[in-house]
Order: structure tokens, then sequence, then C-alpha cells
């Protein structure tokens, strides 16, 4: 299998619905989709019963009651082992796929397909983990946008090798071509939990390092883990959103390309593609 898409559905019918159909607007669709509803209401529920029936590619998963962005997104890596595809794409359902299309060809392509490109046609996309396609990257400066000395670039410079919990970028635009598009893309060192991963790959290096078996799931459930590396009021109040799944692949990723000499000032965990592959509406995540 080539690529799995999970979808994490909790209320916001009318924004799910667009994110359902964006997943069949271009080429690059999935060869599985599975949607996570976690204790929706009636109309989520009948709407993903017969969206469900157009194509075979489609399964539910209908949890009995809502337990939270963790239990779904444990779900979630429980289906990649099991189907164990090349790329796992976890999206929430406020996430709605932009179209694409690309100079001489009359089809209609979807973010999916600038992704399959990136990662297949580029360096950039061999070396990373996985791609998001946010186009929030102001967010994560929290107003230090010196790309040459700004708090959070020093800070990854000095710990890089370590550090998951810092949202710092590694902002360097650049173009890459790839077979069929032309991306900008951002290096970054995590971000939303909306990404596409490269599942096989991450299996692989979380093997190479004994000491991380684990790790994923424990970035799930961060208040179960002792050793986990946030700390204090925040670590108590947080189960798992867009940041805690990151920080566990970005540290996967860093300790692989320590020990294999990656130039990290070059490549990092994540690419952050410009414009985004997708709309986020913003509407809450899962758990809310």
């Amino acid at each position: 299998m080539k690529t799995l898409a999970v979808i994490f559905c909790y209320q916001r019918p009318e924004v799910l619905k667009q994110c359902a159909e964006s997943l069949f607007a271009g080429e690059a669709r999935p060869d599985q989709m599975i949607f996570i509803d976690d204790g929706s209401g009636p109309e989520v529920r009948d709407f993903l019963r017969t969206f469900s029936k157009r194509d075979s590619r489609i399964e539910l998963h209908l949890k009995p009651e809502n337990r939270g962005y963790s239990d779904s997104a444990l779900l979630a890596f429980d289906y990649a082992r099991k189907l164990n595809p090349e790329f796992l794409y976890l999206i929430e359902s406020d996430f709605v796929l932009n179209s694409a299309t690309y100079a001489g060809s009359p089809k209609q392509f979807n973010g999916l397909d600038v992704v399959d490109d990136v990662l297949e046609n580029t360096d950039y996309g061999r070396n990373c983990l996985g791609v998001v396609g946010y186009d929030q990257q102001q967010g994560y400066f929290n107003g230090y946008t010196d790309p040459e000395n700004g708090i959070f670039v020093q800070g990854m410079r000095r710990q890089l090798g370590e550090d998951n919990v810092n949202r710092a970028v590694l902002y360097k635009d650049f173009k890459a071509v790839g077979k069929k598009f032309q991306a900008t893309l951002q290096l970054v060192s995590n971000t939303g939990f909306c990404c596409y991963l490269r599942w096989q790959d991450l299996m692989m290096r979380c093997e190479e390092f004994p000491e991380l078996t684990g790790y994923l799931a424990r970035a799930c459930l961060p208040q179960d883990d002792p050793n986990y590396p946030e700390s204090g009021e925040y670590k108590r109040i947080r189960v798992v959103d867009d940041g805690m799944l990151s920080h566990g692949i970005n540290l996967v990723w860093n300790r692989w390309a320590l020990k294999h000499g990656i130039d990290r000032e070059k490549y990092a965990a994540w690419l952050s593609i410009k414009p985004s592959i997708a709309v986020h509406h913003w509407q809450g995540g899962i758990h809310q």
C-alpha cells in the first residue's frame, strides 16, 4: 500500500463534508481512507455512513463515545502498523485540501499531488520524515522573525539534536522543482498534527534507535510518561494536540540525522509547503 489517510472527526459536519470531498479532487487519492469519529452526533455519522458507500477504499471507525485526541492518534498508529503504508496522511476534519494545476495539463490536482511530487522527486523530500500544509508559519515565531539571530533559531542551533519541545523554525525559503509542480518550501522543526508522513521510513528509523521504542505512543500520552521532556503546569494540562506527536517524530529524525551526519541547516524533519496544500478552518481540535 502506498498511502493510508486517517481522518479525525468530531462534530463540525459542514467542514467535514468539504474535507472528505477534497480527498477525491486529485490524482493522488489514498489507497485507503479511515475516518475515525470520536463520538459525534447523528448528522456527522449519517454523513460518514453515506459517504463511505461511494468507494470501497473508505472504512469507518465509529467510537461509542468521545475519548479524545490521544485515543484517536493511537488508533491511527494501530491501523498504520497493521497496513504498513509507505505514506501515512493524518488530517483533522477541518483541513480541506487545495486544488492545484500545473502547466500544460488539463487535469485537476489537489494538495496530495503536490506532496507526492515533493517527497518523491526532491532531495529535500527524500530526507524529511513528513510534509505539512500549514500556511501559518508566523505563528511559530511569536514575534521573533529574524532568520539569522531570532531567539528560536539560536535555540535550535544549540539544541537541535535533542530538542523536541521548541517549535523553532529553520525558515529558509527555497524552491523545490519536482516532475510536475514547483513549490516554495520551508524547513521546520515540528508543526501541526495534519501531516503527511513517510511511515515506513519513520518505522525504520525508530528501529535504528532501540531507546526510542514506543516513543511515538508516549508522545500521544505525555501525562503518563514521567520522563517526557515537558514539565510543570504545561505538561499537566497537555494531553495531545498538534504539537506533541510532531515533537516525538522530530526527536526520532534528529537522532538519525546526528548519527548519519545529515546537514541540519539544509534538511529537517519536516517540510512546510507554501502556499499551503490545504486550508485549515480553525474550528477546534477533535478533543474539544
